[in-house]
């Protein structure tokens, strides 16, 4: 039996119930954009100074994503791995989910005659290999080999798709904006590698949180910064959005765990930081649209941490 699962399980109901319900909003609100549906479930316009029940539903996912790190960081404590073993996971997990990411994110620009094959055939067939390969198989010891070769004709199959891409302008594989699965990777790597490396000390966290909350805030002023040669592909981290709200979740994770023997001492630290969230997002609406898309409402995130922390 793996480590890992003989560690007994320990769920937490309400971060159970939250992410139930923002998959469950995933599967329709993008479809929601036909006659007389209420605006206020669809997406606000990017220039608009507001947002409707649909712009909500990836930042409540990527609380959600930092919220568990603290307790998947005990987990696999609790099982003997070392920092170097976790951090090595979590770069393999963050690298997967920017490949798959990016892969995703090229299927629309499949050239159906210089690649040999429809888009839509081609992304069916990645996203098959994708299952083949990320598939969480079954432990039995007698059907190993079984697995193994799946997953080797996953990777094979992903090879294969890589090599005979084609895009009707020349180019190969652009990394363009990552993707949705790619931006909760770099989020994910961002809340993750500072939790871990920090020990899980808040003060570092919280720390690593105004740093990016300080970028956001400098790239929708336009003082944005950049690194030669690799700027383009650390864009996600520098533009200080997407790490910004894992990493308030993180925090929040952390609370929760350090204080989940007491609830009475935790619902008012939740109170309290909910509050605070709720001020400054309308303190700094004074200078910043609301708005999702554009991303140029950095109080937006406080204000969704006081929905989400309850």
């Amino acid at each position: 039996m793996n480590a890992l699962q003989a560690v007994p399980k320990i769920r937490i109901r309400s971060m159970d119930v939250m992410r139930g319900f923002t998959l469950f909003l995933m599967l329709f609100v993008n479809d929601l954009f036909i006659p007389g549906v209420p605006k206020w479930l669809v997406h606000s316009e990017a220039d608009e100074d507001g947002m409707g029940l649909a712009d909500w539903v990836f930042p409540g996912f990527l609380f959600m994503v930092g919220m568990a790190v603290p307790y998947a960081v005990a987990a696999r404590e609790k099982i003997g791995s070392s920092t170097t073993v976790i951090f090595v996971h979590m770069l393999i997990r963050t690298l997967s989910l920017l490949l798959i990411g990016v892969l995703i994110l090229n299927g629309s620009r499949v050239d159906p005659q210089l690649t040999g094959m429809s888009h839509l055939l081609w992304l069916g067939l990645l996203y098959v290999f994708v299952f083949l390969i990320w598939n969480h198989y079954p432990k039995d010891m007698q059907y190993q080999s079984i697995y193994k070769g799946l997953r080797a004709v996953g990777i094979m199959g992903i090879i294969y798709l890589l090599y005979i891409f084609k895009a009707s302008d020349g180019k190969g594989l652009e990394v363009g904006w990552w993707g949705i699965l790619g931006l909760i990777g770099w989020g994910y790597f961002a809340s993750a590698s500072i939790f871990l490396l920090s020990r899980g000390k808040i003060i570092v966290v919280v720390c690593g949180w105004l740093v990016f909350l300080v970028l956001n805030m400098l790239s929708q002023m336009g003082f944005k910064v950049e690194f030669p040669g690799v700027g383009r592909y650390l864009h996600v981290l520098l533009a200080g959005n997407i790490p910004c709200i894992v990493l308030s979740g993180t925090i929040i994770g952390m609370l929760m765990k350090r204080y989940a023997a007491n609830p009475r001492v935790l619902l008012r630290f939740l109170l309290v930081i909910g509050l605070i969230w709720l001020v400054a997002g309308f303190v700094l609406r004074f200078w910043f649209i609301l708005s999702k898309i554009m991303v140029r409402q950095v109080g937006h995130w406080f204000v969704a941490g006081l929905v989400y922390c309850f």
